[in-house]
């Protein structure tokens, strides 16, 4: 087996902060934050992602507007990949969530990723009376589509009790979630 060259690329939104490895790594670079008055000298080093429930890792990015939760794949996939045809997912080719590597992802339409998730005997389908009844939420600012307020909250780093209440207010500039 021959060995993959690791390739760092900025992150959109947090260049000289933040880059993705085409191996689904991500490291936080050298830099100098004021607290203050005070002067903290920042080290380089690899992030270690979380997982959601749902098994995707994500990492949680800070910027000057706060801190952010990003799924590591959905970093790489935007760095790494062209996405000429606007597909919304990231699909996992094998199957396994935690495995980011850039070789191992594709942009896909939801009805390409839930056919793959299908086929690999992957997708755990919703049974009963509420089966199907959640709302999308849509970030209007990026596109990103979400499957429930708590998935939107948990990605985008909100309160889901509050995303929520915001979400029945139509007009809220501060948060540009819609149901979808």
């Amino acid at each position: 087996m021959t060995n993959v060259q690791e390739i760092w690329k900025q992150i959109n939104g947090y260049e000289g902060y933040y880059e993705v490895s085409n191996l689904g790594r991500v490291k936080s670079l050298n830099r100098v934050v004021y607290r203050g008055l005070n002067e903290m000298n920042i080290s380089e080093k690899i992030l270690n992602p979380s997982s959601l429930k749902n098994g995707y890792l994500y990492v949680s990015l800070a910027s000057q507007s706060g801190i952010k939760k990003h799924l590591v794949h959905r970093l790489v996939a935007t760095a790494f990949l062209s996405n000429s045809e606007n597909k919304y997912c990231v699909n996992h080719i094998d199957g396994i969530k935690t495995n980011n590597v850039l070789l191992n992802l594709e942009w896909a339409t939801h009805t390409e990723n839930s056919a793959h998730a299908k086929n690999k005997g992957l997708a755990k389908w919703a049974t009963g009376s509420k089966a199907g009844k959640s709302k999308k939420i849509i970030n209007k600012a990026t596109g990103v589509v979400y499957n429930s307020i708590r998935e939107a909250a948990q990605i985008e780093g909100y309160n889901e009790k509050y995303l929520a209440n915001h979400l029945r207010v139509v007009k809220n500039k501060k948060i540009k979630l819609s149901y979808q």
